[in-house]
């Protein structure tokens, strides 16, 4: 599965070196174009990275007033989430998506 990520990640490069005639182009080409792609996803985390400090000192209270009742903390915790239309994950979700191109890119580089 991964060599076809990255034998994907160097047809698309050498595609482009095709085209502009130089490895650097191409592979300055690839990145832009992926980071136009992932870019809609780029803003979503970044929303939800503002929207998680702006729940933080509402976490820190709830983690504050429950910490000798793990259970009640998380119910609280579930409920501010679900108040405050806030998915915890909606952070990472995206760099979870486009870590393997690069990574691929990066190996294909090495």
């Amino acid at each position: 599965m991964w060599e076809v990520i990255k034998d994907w990640v160097f047809d698309v490069i050498q595609f482009f070196y095709n085209g502009v005639g130089d490895w650097g182009m191409a592979i300055i080409i690839i990145t832009i174009i992926f980071r136009i792609i992932v870019a809609p996803l780029v803003h979503k985390s970044t929303t939800a990275n503002f929207a998680m400090q702006k729940v933080q000192p509402l976490l820190q209270e709830i983690q504050t007033k429950f910490a000798d009742d793990p259970v009640r903390q998380r119910e609280e915790m579930q409920r501010l989430y679900a108040e405050t239309k806030f998915n915890p994950l909606a952070g990472c979700l995206p760099m979870l998506i486009q870590m393997p191109v690069f990574i691929a890119l990066y190996q294909v580089l090495y």
